[in-house]
């Protein structure tokens, strides 16, 4: 695929969730006081899902108790007329401690662009009422399938989090890669 010497093309499989920093960061220290961004691409032969880890990027022993180690595992799951995206986390105090947070998911496979009913984020302190999060979706450039943008998030990585969308109409995946 053609990109600009200064991009680099990243290819996903239907069925992954990749986790990315946001931002311009050039080292990756400056890179970790960038949120995250979820990239969440739906399969039509079951739920997506994705493993990652976090450290300090000094330790040694990885995963040791109570040690400067994260690890979050992703689910996301659609039905015909909702969408379920969980987080599960492991020694989610050191996250914590960092203040990470997941600032924007993007989703990739639903088959129409998506008109929420019932949008309701709850994590580990519990349900957030009150919160303003700007939901998108659109067909990409080319028409060929839906990209759907949550952003203004804010969801710390170190604490659970299960957000369910409920759309208007039904909703059926479509796989990307065979959109024109």
């Amino acid at each position: 695929l053609d990109a600009p010497p200064d991009h680099i093309n990243v290819h996903i499989r239907e069925g992954n969730i990749l986790a990315m920093h946001g931002g311009d960061a050039m080292t990756t220290q400056a890179a970790r006081k960038t949120p995250f961004h979820l990239l969440v691409v739906m399969s039509s032969s079951g739920p997506s899902s994705a493993e990652l880890f976090l450290d300090d990027g000094v330790e040694v022993e990885m995963g040791a108790e109570g040690g400067k180690w994260t690890l979050v595992k992703f689910s996301a799951g659609v039905g015909e007329k909702s969408m379920t995206i969980t987080s599960g986390v492991v020694n989610g105090e050191f996250a914590s401690s960092q203040n990470w947070i997941i600032e924007k998911i993007t989703i990739l496979g639903l088959a129409i662009a998506v008109k929420m009913h019932e949008f309701i984020v709850e994590t580990s302190a519990g349900r957030r009422n009150g919160d303003v999060y700007n939901i998108r979706s659109r067909n990409d450039e080319k028409g060929g399938f839906v990209v759907t943008e949550i952003s203004t998030l804010k969801l710390p990585i170190g604490q659970n989090f299960k957000i369910d969308l409920h759309f208007q109409g039904g909703m059926k995946y479509q796989n990307p890669t065979k959109c024109n």
